[in-house]
């Protein structure tokens, strides 16, 4: 990864351990519906602990001058090996995480067991290697300076020199046009569309390094 790269008064860095709590932050401030967050913070600064670094992710972080973290884009580049890898290497504190969320709602205990099983809604294409993008959040204070464009360039461009030309993301299909908007603006095309078991409609997008010949697919449904 790159050591740094300046945009205005801000740092775009890598992810590290010592940002690990600051892209907590921002996934929670961003994506406090889904499940991770529903975990609990523990739960989520385990995973970041596990995530930063690892051979398997792509991660880099928005600082401001005094070092702290304003944004954070973040992705895996084989979902269907990271999640299985870092469960078996940690199950024991993911466990003890997820003791407290599940006494305070025991629903969640059916989708904490089927979470074990979890690959990352790699979509059905043929496109391979396929990398994943999980999140991409900047603070509120700190939108629109362009630095969740800066954020996702870095990420994707990371990708990019380690071989890996697609990316895959999801998000929700409905009531989310700012969002999927901003998809679009950036590259990346309408994959198709699922509905997960909580009947939530979502769906994925697709981005190919522009460099390259991109692979012609046809938009999958639900």
């Amino acid at each position: 990864m790159s050591e740094q790269i300046y945009y205005g008064v801000y740092k775009i860095l890598p992810l590290e351990q010592k940002y690990v709590e600051g892209a907590v932050d921002m996934h929670l401030l961003a994506f406090r519906e889904f499940f991770l967050a529903q975990l609990g913070r523990g739960f989520l600064t385990e995973f970041y602990r596990q995530a930063a670094g690892h051979h398997l992710t792509v991660g880099y972080v928005c600082v401001d001058d005094c070092d702290e973290v304003v944004g954070a884009c973040f992705g895996v580049i084989d979902s269907s090996i990271f999640y299985k890898d870092i469960l078996r290497r940690r199950w024991w504190a993911f466990a003890l995480q997820a003791i407290w969320p599940v006494m305070k709602s025991p629903k969640i205990i059916l989708r904490l067991f089927r979470s074990l099983r979890f690959t990352g809604n790699i979509p059905p294409c043929d496109i391979k290697p396929l990398g994943a993008l999980l999140s991409t959040a900047v603070s509120p204070d700190s939108q629109a300076l362009g630095l969740a464009v800066a954020l996702m360039r870095s990420v994707c461009d990371e990708y990019v020199r380690r071989g890996i030309d697609a990316i895959f993301l999801t998000t929700d299909a409905d009531a989310n046009d700012r969002v999927r908007g901003f998809y679009t603006v950036m590259g990346w095309d309408l994959l198709g569309y699922y509905v997960t078991p909580e009947k939530r409609r979502m769906c994925w997008y697709l981005w190919q390094n522009p460099e390259k010949e991109k692979c012609v697919f046809s938009v999958i449904e639900d």
